[in-house]
């Protein structure tokens, strides 16, 4: 029995998410590494142009059914009110629906996207090739929320590998064959990838979900209660994919309109985000893997009115973000080059990277706050917010443009004013939503523990001639010693009762 509580904790749920993430975010490192060396700087240039598109169109296809019925199953299996059963057939049909509708969209809009607003005709070929992805992304979003609101974590940690295996694969196995012949053959083959990855997911999933004991206790209609959460899930997410799409396009016609070359303008493009936002944001599958795991979690809590564990959760969270992201941005702000190059064989942009490497922590916190706001029912307050923020970036992007010292980078420098406000602002209706109050004795040893690994740090990069792979490796292991020493993340179960979970957050 205490075997079976212990696999259901929040600790151990969240340990596989995050060692799936871990093991992802390292096969996609290596596969970026390949693809960068493989594209070379025009196809990178095409592969990051076309992402914007089809970013948007996969989310719109999504329709944030991974959150809607992870979030719907963990409340309606303590509820009872709706069941689990009818929440998946519901999903699975809207799902069918609607990506029928996008796809016919997307056929009917890719040559004024690709040549009047793009202006870019290599992009064609590269987005033709999602109109096999549109028509899976909603189903296996299903499947996956399904696994998650019942906590079956291990399923969804596989999934999330297997995925990226049979990405990389393709991707690789097609470069290496075709990239002699043609760059947008090359990029459509990298690009097509996607849609491998995503098949051997749905295939997965399938054959699991038979063996997954599923609840059946109601005939409710879930229809009501998917759009309710869905649609100002996805308007929220949908605001972020369309100013995503509109940033190259806002960017180089205000550039154009300077006087800056479009040679240029794709360059700094293709720096910013193929290699300095990557690195930068290089251990953001820890926050996300947290933004899944919180989902269920604190919905449960939630439907419960349980206040306590909701606090619990919050500040496990906020540690689980926080402390990674510290650690990775002292190793990148004393070798900023030096992982650059070893990561994309490149130094193009690292300069930027020891600039604003510390106030890219915040970015840590951004997708587990929005994930808490969404698994409190504040769905709509998360739309208003990343809308307003969103646009906000596209206004930014037009105004810095004209800057002389910044210009080109403008995109990078809206990215960071609007991560930080945003991030700000979600936080502050975390606290006033749930009352959240932080463990300010563990904040304070974990700002004292960062200040002696930075200073450490200092002073191996003036005296040390150490290679930084070694100096890194010391660095970190004197930071995760004193880290478990001060006992900032603790192994604690929420099957301990409310008393015990308020006396150790």
């Amino acid at each position: 029995m205490k075997i079976n509580r212990f696999k259901n904790t929040f600790f151990l749920n969240t340990l596989l998410i995050i060692i799936s993430g871990f093991i992802v975010k390292s096969l996609g490192l290596l596969n970026k590494i390949v693809i960068t060396r493989l594209l070379g700087t025009e196809g990178m240039s095409i592969y990051i142009l076309a992402f914007p598109t089809i970013i948007l169109f996969i989310n719109l296809a999504g329709f944030s059914l991974n959150i809607t019925t992870s979030k719907l199953i963990a409340e309606s299996l303590k509820t009872k009110k709706i069941s689990p059963k009818s929440i998946i057939k519901s999903s699975i049909k809207i799902a069918l629906k609607l990506s029928i509708i996008i796809e016919l969209i997307y056929i009917l809009l890719l040559r004024i996207i690709v040549f009047r607003l793009l202006k870019n005709p290599d992009l064609y070929y590269p987005l033709l090739t999602i109109v096999f992805l549109i028509p899976l992304v909603g189903v296996t979003d299903t499947l996956r929320g399904t696994f998650s609101g019942y906590k079956k974590m291990s399923t969804v940690a596989t999934v999330n590998i297997l995925e990226q295996v049979f990405r990389i694969l393709f991707s690789i196995i097609g470069l290496l064959i075709f990239s002699k012949y043609n760059v947008i053959l090359s990029v459509s083959i990298t690009i097509f990838a996607l849609t491998i990855g995503e098949a051997a997911s749905l295939v997965y999933l399938l054959i699991k979900i038979k063996n997954l004991k599923i609840d059946n206790y109601s005939v409710n209609l879930a229809d009501k209660e998917i759009y309710k959460i869905a649609v100002p899930n996805t308007f929220s997410k949908l605001m972020g994919s369309f100013t995503y799409f509109l940033e190259p396009i806002v960017n180089t016609s205000i550039l154009l309109f300077l006087g800056f070359s479009l040679d240029k303008i794709n360059y700094d493009y293709t720096v910013i985000n193929a290699y300095i936002i990557p690195l930068l944001t290089i251990c953001s599958f820890l926050s996300t893997s947290l933004a899944v795991v919180s989902i269920p979690s604190i919905s449960e809590n939630h439907a419960l009115n349980n206040k306590q564990n909701i606090n619990y959760l919050i500040n496990k969270i906020f540690m689980f973000s926080i402390v990674p992201g510290i650690l990775i941005s002292i190793l990148l702000y004393f070798f900023p080059k030096e992982y650059m190059n070893l990561f994309f064989a490149t130094t193009k942009g690292s300069e930027i990277i020891k600039k604003f490497v510390f106030l890219f922590l915040i970015h840590y916190l951004q997708a587990p706050g929005i994930s808490i706001l969404q698994a409190i029912g504040k769905s709509k307050l998360v739309f208003y917010i990343t809308t307003f923020f969103n646009f906000l970036k596209l206004l930014l992007i037009i105004l810095l443009s004209n800057i002389n010292f910044i210009n080109t980078y403008a995109i990078f420098y809206s990215i960071i004013i609007t991560m930080t406000l945003e991030t700000f602002v979600i936080w502050i209706f975390i606290y006033i939503k749930t009352s959240f109050v932080l463990n300010k004795q563990k904040f304070i040893n974990l700002c004292l523990i960062s200040i002696i690994t930075f200073s450490i740090g200092y002073i191996f990069t003036i005296l040390s001639t150490y290679h930084f792979l070694f100096i890194s490796f010391s660095l970190s292991l004197i930071y995760l010693i004193l880290i478990w020493y001060n006992k900032i993340i603790e192994i604690n179960s929420l099957t301990h009762s409310s008393k015990d979970l308020t006396t150790q957050i």
